[in-house]
């Protein structure tokens, strides 16, 4: 790859007085993984994190002329980690920021001198966090020195001949926090789905932005979670869901409690499950190849982008994926998901979770495991979207189902699936985890490069998928509603109950008492993170 002429468009010579550094790096995109140059700036964040601790972000811009427009994307660099890439092309030079919860940002410098100057000035960042100036105490003044000792960054700046570059000391004028919101802020409309901790509801918001949007409302009962002993999934799940964005994963806009429950706000998808769909086209014998194909694209780059950002789903079935009204799917239910795992290519799971029928032999084996599971049951799902079934079930239970998961090859129905989509699902099947698809250095390159969504399969064309992640392909299925209040797919069981939460009708306060709340658990609205491709 030749040099990119990063300077050609100048730097910012005089900063102002709250900016770290600004200037031009490469910066990869997260979903569509091409290099993009953009202009950065280093500035605090408006809001508090953690004992009166200010934090900053790595703003980015598509221009240079920042101050009077809104930023690209920005990266918290709260409690983030620093490392320099050496898998650069020739003249370039590399380095990645790590945030907190996990997430990637690898970025590429002209000149090892810019490299030094970014290390330092983002060093700066992660290492002093400005304790608030309303806040005069010891004890924060030894919280800020005990924080500054414990977030070193990874690696220590280069020096250029003799000289080591040093870092801008700035101030923070404390802004005002967002405001609260609660279950008393929307209504409910129906109860749209039910499970183990609690209810669904299809909800509108009453005032402010968002005004009359209709969501999804997930209403959980903290006793009924800590019986289960399921905290700490539903922590992580909370966790992800407010760390990531991404076209083909659910997108959650608010998290709350009261005293009694957790409640969280995602977008609503009308179009049902595709298990419910499988099952509708049992008939047929499964979907279409260029249906299955399109449903089976959308999820790679969802999985894709999740082990980019150091998540492992563990829990890959129909069940999770929901679709909305266009025929596009969509990944949700996180509560088994994996987060902050250092290198997901390396087997250090342990945990035996997930749906017996899509297990990996390694896991069903007690062995640890990595993000090779997640491409195995991406295997197992596209089998059944085009059989109807998985592909090592028996009616004999269990631990049948281990054994042919562990010994027993795939068996193809005949003439039934194109040798494209068998090549497909027999790599992605493969019983040692470092020979399947998706685990080789390439990551998951090899699959979305596959014949088998290459290839034209009568009149539809291969899967370009730049355009398929701006959604600009349409789907080869629609489903048959008429809008977002069409309940043709809600289960017939649910469709007489009454929407009603006990909470929402005491008009429960937001505020909670110590001991029943769940620590960074509430959080209004978005912070602007990746949402550029």
């Amino acid at each position: 790859m030749a040099a990119m002429n990063l300077q050609s468009s100048g730097s910012v010579e005089d900063p102002p007085a709250d900016v770290l550094n600004s200037g031009w790096m490469m910066k990869q995109g997260h979903i569509i993984r091409n290099w993009k140059k953009r202009f950065f700036v280093i500035q605090p964040a408006a809001s508090v994190v953690a004992n009166n601790r200010r934090t900053y972000h790595l703003l980015y811009y598509k221009d240079r002329n920042y101050e009077d427009v809104p930023p690209t994307g920005a990266i918290d660099l709260y409690q983030a980690t620093l490392r320099r890439e050496e898998a650069s092309p020739a003249n370039m030079f590399g380095l990645r920021v790590t945030t907190s919860k996990g997430k990637g940002y690898p970025f590429r410098c002209e000149s090892v001198e810019e490299r030094v100057t970014w290390n330092t000035a983002i060093s700066e960042a992660i290492t002093n966090a400005v304790v608030d100036s309303t806040n005069n105490s010891a004890s924060a003044s030894a919280d800020s020195s005990s924080q500054a000792e414990t977030q070193r960054p990874m690696f220590a700046a280069e020096i250029v001949g003799n000289q080591k570059s040093k870092p801008k000391r700035m101030s923070v004028v404390p802004k005002n926090m967002s405001s609260q919101i609660g279950i008393t802020d929307f209504d409910l409309l129906k109860v749209i789905g039910k499970g183990a901790f609690g209810k669904v509801y299809l909800v509108k918001k009453r005032d402010g932005e968002g005004k009359s949007k209709l969501y999804a409302m997930k209403v959980l009962e903290k006793s009924t979670i800590k019986k289960k002993g399921q905290e700490v999934h539903t922590k992580s799940e909370r966790n992800i869901l407010h760390e990531i964005q991404h076209p083909f994963i659910v997108y959650l806009y608010y998290a709350f409690q009261t005293n009694r429950k957790l409640y969280m706000v995602t977008d609503y998808f009308p179009g049902n499950n595709l298990f419910a769909h499988i099952q509708q086209s049992r008939i047929q014998g499964g979907f279409a190849e260029p249906r299955a194909r399109f449903y089976s694209a959308e999820l790679c780059c969802a999985l894709d982008f999740l082990h980019i950002n150091n998540i492992v789903y563990r829990d890959l079935k129909l069940e999770n994926i929901l679709m909305d009204m266009d025929g596009h799917i969509v990944l949700t239910d996180f509560g088994l998901s994996k987060d902050q795992v250092a290198d997901v290519t390396q087997p250090t799971m342990k945990t035996f979770c997930g749906t017996v029928e899509y297990m990996a032999p390694e896991l069903v084996s007690g062995q640890t495991y990595s993000s090779a599971v997640d491409w195995w049951s991406y295997g197992v799902l596209v089998f059944e979207m085009l059989t109807t079934r998985t592909p090592f079930f028996s009616k004999n239970g269990r631990s049948e189902i281990f054994q042919n998961i562990k010994k027993r090859d795939v068996k193809f129905p005949a003439d039934k699936i194109s040798p494209e989509a068998r090549a497909f699902i027999t790599h992605l099947l493969d019983k040692v985890p470092q020979r399947r698809l998706g685990m080789g250095a390439a990551g998951a390159a090899p699959i979305y490069e596959h014949a088998w969504f290459a290839k034209s399969i009568g009149q539809h064309a291969g899967i370009d998928f730049e355009a398929l992640l701006k959604k600009e392909i349409t789907p080869p299925w629609t489903p048959d509603i008429k809008g977002q209040t069409d309940f043709k797919y809600v289960s017939n069981r649910l469709k007489d109950q009454v929407a009603r939460d006990s909470e929402h009708a005491q008009g429960a306060a937001q505020d909670v008492e110590k001991k029943n709340k769940w620590d960074e658990f509430t959080f209004v609205g978005r912070t602007l993170d990746e949402p550029e491709s």
